[in-house]
């Protein structure tokens, strides 16, 4: 197993944290990192007056590192992926996707990007579910576009 650690330093922080240890806990796939638990803890500094608070986050540990490694590791060998393995690999992200949006209501990840995906036994793992959101988002407009983007550059 693997311990995440969220330093908190606002609400807000605090909030996103929650929302993806609550979404973590009811999502059951083989193609997305599995959470065994959560908790919060308070760090108390003895040379500055006041605390740390820290959310934790215990998952499965995903021995292969990330897909951005794998990527880096193939470029320093001067090699590449072969097309039996990318497919493999592309077919384990979208089915972690489907799964995501075919929940009711819909969960969208928003932070797809080759550092989200771990890899344990050779097969890609969705992790980091901060940016989540659950249900449709109307972007018909500037301003509902811009809100949007608002939120996801804050997680």
């Amino acid at each position: 197993m693997v311990l995440k650690v969220t330093s908190i330093l606002s609400r807000q922080q605090r909030d996103i944290a929650e929302k993806e240890a609550k979404l973590l806990a009811r999502l059951s796939h083989p193609s997305i990192v599995k959470m065994h638990d959560h908790c919060y803890r308070t760090l108390q500094s003895n040379r500055e007056a006041k605390s740390k608070a820290q959310h934790l986050i215990l998952m499965e540990y995903c021995e292969g590192g990330h897909a951005m490694n794998v990527c880096a590791k193939l470029v320093e060998q001067g090699e590449h992926f072969d097309l039996s393995t990318l497919i493999i690999a592309f077919g384990q992200i979208c089915y972690a996707v489907s799964y995501l949006h075919a929940q009711r209501p819909p969960i969208v990840h928003r932070d797809l990007k080759p550092e989200n995906f771990l890899i344990k036994n050779g097969a890609y793992k969705l992790c980091d579910f901060g940016s989540a959101v659950f249900g449709h988002i109307e972007l018909k407009t500037s301003k509902d576009r811009a809100d949007a983007e608002e939120v996801i550059e804050k997680t």
